[in-house]
């Protein structure tokens, strides 16, 4: 019982760290993680097409757009994260700061990614929600 005890404060703390490792990361530097919400609101996020760049290396087209939401965000970045045939984003946003930033996802990159079924996700605190599939050949 003290094991199982010691083992779920450990959890909960390691969660805190790492809401507290970000909340000071967006304090920093402006940026954010959008949650599932803020993707639908900003009228979702799909799988477009898949373009192969050479042996083991993809491009993958997101798209979403951010400027329904306001003028001047922008996507920083797109995080992914490989688990088997799964595949989980999260997209990184702030405010612009630069003309040659843009509201628009940038195409996700896989290298060294065998062929086959992948499965994407879309990884946000409240959940993965399935965004599309593809197939790589």
């Amino acid at each position: 019982m003290r094991i199982a005890l010691s083992l779920i404060l450990a959890a909960a703390l390691n969660a805190q760290a790492t809401s507290i490792k970000e909340a000071i990361h967006e304090k920093l530097t402006g940026d954010h993680t959008a949650d599932w919400d803020f993707i639908q609101r900003a009228g979702g996020i799909r799988v477009g097409a898949v373009q192969k760049i050479k042996d083991q290396k993809y491009k993958v087209q997101i798209e979403c757009d951010l400027s329904a939401l306001h003028d001047d965000l922008v996507v920083r970045r797109l995080l992914q994260r490989r688990v088997s045939a799964k595949i989980y984003l999260s997209l990184i946003y702030g405010s612009s700061e630069a003309k040659e930033q843009s509201p628009i996802c940038p195409p996700l990159e896989l290298s060294g990614i065998e062929t086959g079924d992948y499965k994407i996700y879309y990884d946000a605190k409240s959940g993965a929600y399935s965004i599309g599939n593809i197939e790589l050949k």
